[in-house]
């Protein structure tokens, strides 16, 4: 597995092994005098800027910014989506969702068109350059996904996705249950 450091790809060196794998690991809590906890807020909090970098990377090298990949991987589960239901599954505020878009539909990647049975709601389709860059931004995507679940068993896998949605919902996240899949959110779109 490789990690980025300043930008770079690096294998992780021994102890970094080591305490990944549980072994020599530090305390759950060490003093301020002798550095951070390692807390699971600590983990996350380093598991999630690493996943961001690698994606921004990723995304960097086929010109789009993040927020453009999410939409274009969002838009190949449901074409057509509204800006509301964007929104809800980006997890961001209605005007960074406009903004995003109104780059997006100038660089061509996409079009807004008002829905024909309700003016009030506009929905977003990917253009076939938007189609193309979607692909590859999944591709991505993919490769990083592969990555951070490397090693891992089918029923790791699972747990962990068991856990973080947990964790999530303890953090004020959509509440326990089935996971929003697109179309269940494109169908109460409205």
């Amino acid at each position: 597995m490789l990690r980025i450091v300043s930008g770079n790809l690096k294998k992780p060196n021994r102890s970094q092994r080591n305490i990944e794998q549980g072994v020599d690991a530090p305390p759950q809590h060490v003093s301020e005098a002798t550095g951070p906890a390692f807390t699971l807020t600590v983990l996350l909090q380093h598991t999630g800027k690493l996943l961001e970098d690698r994606l921004r990377i990723g995304f960097d090298r086929l010109g789009l910014p993040p927020a453009q990949g999410q939409v274009l991987q969002l838009l190949e589960w449901g074409d057509g989506v509204s800006q509301r239901a964007l929104t809800e599954m980006m997890n961001v505020a209605a005007p960074t969702v406009s903004g995003v878009l109104k780059r997006m539909e100038a660089a061509g990647l996409i079009e807004r068109r008002i829905d024909q049975e309700d003016e009030r709601v506009t929905r977003v389709y990917s253009t076939r350059k938007g189609r193309r860059k979607g692909a590859a931004a999944r591709a991505v995507v993919d490769e990083v996904e592969a990555d951070l679940i490397h090693g891992l068993s089918r029923a790791q896998l699972r747990s962990s996705h068991r856990l973080l949605r947990l964790l999530r919902n303890n953090l004020g996240g959509e509440p326990p249950g089935p996971e929003p899949t697109v179309a269940s959110l494109i169908a109460r779109d409205g």
